[in-house]
């Protein structure tokens, strides 16, 4: 009689673990040897039952306002497809569009989601095979830095690479 309270002390340690697990940091590699290594890495479970799948960032510069990719990102672009198309050939990509808070919310995600068709795009032109890129963009909805500053939108406006799975 005296451990009812046991049960619900036992829930309140472990709840709160499992609602407020955190993903990975996420990383952005620039060399061939980095990106390799982030994204052949094992899929990784949070304290939760959520798994998450390998994912990089990359800081794709695109003109303003627009999906058209600046000639600054196609040395870090032809990396990402010698990877794709060499040590990660039996992997399936997913291209995840991310944009800053300047704009509507609307706009952000269909300008995300044509930043992430323009990399695809462009990863073609470069060999990797159609049936293995998918695209998802999400808008603002996922800020990593503060919309707040110059500094902050700038890290916002990225596109992740995920690892979806091999086999395609």
């Amino acid at each position: 009689m005296k451990y009812k309270f046991l049960p619900v002390l036992l829930i309140l340690l472990i709840i709160p673990n499992q609602i407020f697990a955190e993903e990975p940091e996420l990383i952005f590699p620039k060399s061939k040897a980095e990106i390799i290594k982030a994204l052949q890495a094992p899929k990784i479970r949070t304290r939760s039952i959520k798994v998450v799948a390998p994912k990089v960032g990359a800081m794709i510069q695109f003109d303003y306002n627009s999906a058209r990719i600046s000639s600054d990102a196609c040395d870090l672009l032809n990396i990402y497809a010698s990877v794709f198309q060499n040590e990660l050939s039996d992997s399936r990509i997913m291209i995840v569009g991310h944009t800053d808070s300047i704009g509507s919310n609307a706009y952000n995600e269909k300008l995300s989601i044509l930043r992430a068709r323009a990399i695809k795009n462009y990863f073609m032109q470069q060999g990797v095979v159609s049936k293995r890129l998918t695209v998802r963009g999400l808008g603002e909805s996922h800020p990593i830095a503060s919309n707040l500053d110059e500094q902050g939108r700038a890290l916002n406006r990225r596109v992740e690479f995920v690892r979806l799975s091999d086999n395609y």
